[in-house]
């Protein structure tokens, strides 16, 4: 009967030796025809590097599919889907540029193994679009963030607006994403090293506010008070459009395109109306000067502003034209 027991727990010793050893996670790449280029063949030391950058280990195998321009339609470069785990770099670009598109989806494969990609996207869709795009911001800046310290990248210095010209909204938001969402990870690494980023994932950020500047979501505020009435003509439930809204609406003016840091820095709070063909759109500084200086663009923003004094300085309403939304 001992002899029994004996071998029964070496058994059991040896089962579970065995699902200790199992190997590390590796790289597939498949590929449509042809030769896979030569950035392919560093799959698996790119897996090391991003686990040794981020301190997380990949938990699953990858598999990348290497397709074609002519297949990859509006997406150009790459993607990650969370939701069916598909990981596709597009050849024909240069070696580094496929090195760093390679290195960018692979690192969202990494989060989605730790995180949980889709349950977040999920979680944060019924608040909108302003808490949406601040999710996505804190996922592709830390994407970025790698590609800029391993490859020893540069994003920031590409990432700016066209001084001239109508504003290139598709840009604008892009630069958001990748450029403010970096410097939202590098804030929260350099305040709390990389358990303050994984905190960040297990309770985003929900307004663009605190991706432009982070200290709102490391020392949050008390929200404040909208003051005065709803504009004239007001109907329905007021709902804030959020401070990405705000930005991209006064770089639409060439001559408040590079202010647009400074004077978004004295926005306070804001909110919309919808007035039936028009929305009203309030914005409370906390400087008059701000809101003047927005006034005198009216033609140039495509709105009819009113401003006016009052708490907590000045305030602004933009009546936008249903194609200006």
């Amino acid at each position: 009967m001992r002899n029994g027991r004996t071998a029964l727990v070496l058994a059991m010793l040896v089962g579970w030796t065995g699902c200790a050893s199992r190997p590390a996670p590796g790289v597939t790449v498949a590929l449509a025809d042809g030769e896979a280029p030569a950035f392919a063949a560093d799959a698996d030391a790119i897996l090391a590097e991003l686990e040794a950058w981020r301190g997380l280990r990949f938990r699953e195998d990858l598999v990348v599919e290497l397709v074609p321009a002519s297949e990859a339609g509006e997406k150009l470069n790459g993607w990650y889907e969370s939701r069916t785990k598909r990981l596709v770099v597009v050849e024909g670009k240069s070696e580094r540029m496929g090195r760093g598109v390679l290195l960018h989806e692979m690192f969202h494969a990494l989060q989605d193994q730790h995180f949980d990609l889709a349950r977040l996207h999920a979680e944060v869709e019924p608040l909108g679009a302003d808490a949406q795009r601040a999710l996505r911001a804190l996922i592709e800046g830390e994407a970025m963030l790698a590609v800029s310290e391993i490859m020893d990248y540069d994003f920031e210095r590409h990432a700016h607006l066209a001084k001239e010209g109508p504003i290139d909204a598709a840009r604008f938001e892009k630069i958001f994403h990748y450029g403010y969402g970096l410097r939202f990870v590098r804030a929260l690494r350099d305040a709390g090293g990389w358990e303050a980023v994984d905190a960040a994932f297990a309770s985003p950020p929900r307004t663009t506010a605190e991706i432009f500047d982070p200290s709102r979501y490391l020392d949050p505020e008390p929200a404040v008070d909208q003051p005065g009435l709803p504009p004239e003509g007001a109907v329905g439930p007021a709902a804030p459009r959020g401070e990405f809204e705000v930005r991209l609406f006064l770089a639409r003016s060439e001559t408040l395109r590079p202010r647009v840091d400074e004077l978004a820095g004295h926005l306070v709070s804001e909110l919309a109306w919808s007035t039936g063909a028009e929305t009203a759109w309030r914005l409370c500084f906390d400087d008059p000067r701000v809101a003047e200086a927005i006034r005198a663009e009216s033609d140039a923003l495509g709105a009819r502003l009113v401003a006016a004094s009052g708490p907590p300085g000045g305030i602004v309403t933009a009546y936008l034209g249903s194609d200006a939304d």
